[in-house]
């Protein structure tokens, strides 16, 4: 009877999980459009969302709560995102908490725009009431305000990836020469890595410092280069060391991105055929290439994973399920170590299972008997597991000659 309690309870702890991890109202794991508009409160947003709206500029919110049927006695404030779903993820533009003018019954607050990688990308506005929250004390939104478009005034002009590889001359055969080869072309390991084009800001040439920044294939790298008086700039960043995939992005020091460029495909080596001599024009971000399944992956922790399991010698392929062998041999490998790695653990288990039926046996001599053929059964798979390798050395290796056994 004991035990059927105990089952029932996590039985019931498992359930009330799963329901509430599915309830709508969970901001923990995904907080969704509550649904309702702010002015069927009797809600009125009277400055925040006419007009365009500048990125990483002051946003003023102006809420009249004079007509708001809820507490008017709480504080309020403003969070937007560039979706109506899931609204647990990071906002562009969170207010500060204010509370309302008791003689107006406004509410003021402002935020920061965060970036606009486009110019005219839509917001959408939610009110949040401090000690509106779910039931794990998250935050939730009342209402939703409305939308309004950010635009950046920040811009770049002919932003071009590159290297000067020394490589052979097809004009002089048996001389080389230097070439500059831009992404998406291949980019290497070894060779420095330059970045040059223009930055505005407003339609006017940007002429202090910038910052230009890779994340990915060779770790972190920020570098501060000056511009000149029509806005351009070059920088050298030396060479990566290790490939894989990096992003690259042009902002301002404080932080205000100009643009960038996502999926920069680093390799170990690159073959003279695979420089893209010719820059690509201006707004064009594709060119004719060998389809690359790592470059598909938008997560750059994941493509650098991709890019090292493909390595030069291509005798891996990434797949959902991870980095997978193509070689017979390995792929042997791989199932003779995840057989043994299972094998060892059902055993493990059996034994723990025997242990616990002879524990509440109480001396019933059919209970331990079962519980000591599940011991003896466990044991024995268990010894077979251990001298399995050396079982499968000699009928793989020195009877039937399978690849993948031997060294």
């Amino acid at each position: 009877m004991r035990y059927k309690k105990a089952l029932f309870t996590v039985v019931v702890f498992f359930v009330v999980n799963i329901v509430s991890f599915n309830s709508p109202n969970k901001s923990a794991y995904a907080v969704n459009d509550p649904g309702i508009m702010c002015s069927e409160l009797g809600i009125v947003v009277q400055d925040g969302l006419s007009g365009d709206y500048k990125a990483n500029e002051q946003h003023d919110f102006v809420i009249n709560l004079n007509n708001y049927s809820g507490d008017k006695t709480k504080d309020h404030k403003v969070k937007s995102f560039e979706s109506t779903h899931d609204l647990n993820v990071f906002s562009f533009c969170s207010s500060t908490w204010a509370w309302m003018d008791s003689t107006s019954g406004e509410v003021n607050t402002y935020c920061t725009e965060g970036d606009a990688l486009t110019t005219g990308s839509v917001r959408y506005a939610y009110l949040y009431e401090k000690g509106f929250t779910d039931m794990l004390g998250f935050h939730k939104p009342i209402c939703r305000l409305g939308s309004y478009d950010v635009v950046s005034g920040l811009s770049c002009e002919d932003i071009q990836v590159y290297q000067v590889r020394e490589l052979p001359d097809p004009d002089n055969p048996g001389s080389t020469k230097n070439f500059f080869c831009y992404a998406p072309g291949c980019i290497d390991a070894v060779n420095h890595v330059h970045v040059s084009g223009k930055v505005f800001e407003d339609g006017s040439p940007y002429t202090n410092s910038i910052s230009v920044r890779f994340v990915g294939a060779g770790g972190n790298d920020d570098f501060s280069v000056s511009t000149d008086s029509d806005g351009s700039f070059t920088s050298d960043h030396g060479s990566f060391g290790s490939n894989g995939s990096t992003d690259m992005t042009v902002e301002k020091l404080s932080g205000a991105n100009f643009c960038k460029k996502n999926n920069i495909v680093v390799s170990a080596s690159c073959s003279p055929e695979s420089c893209l001599s010719d820059a690509l024009p201006s707004g064009e971000t594709t060119v004719d290439t060998p389809f690359d399944i790592c470059a598909q992956i938008t997560d750059s922790a994941l493509r650098v994973k991709c890019n090292a399991c493909q390595g030069a010698d291509g005798d891996n392929i990434w797949t959902a399920f991870g980095c997978i062998p193509t070689k017979l041999e390995s792929i042997i490998g791989s199932i003779i170590t995840i057989g043994l790695m299972s094998s060892g653990g059902i055993a493990l288990l059996m034994i723990l299972i025997s242990g616990f039926l002879l524990s509440i046996s109480q001396g019933n001599p059919e209970q331990v008997g079962k519980a000591r053929d599940l011991l003896v059964s466990a044991v024995v798979g268990l010894l077979f597991v251990i001298f399995s390798t050396t079982i499968l050395q000699f009928i793989g290796h020195d009877i039937l000659r399978i690849p993948g056994f031997g060294n």
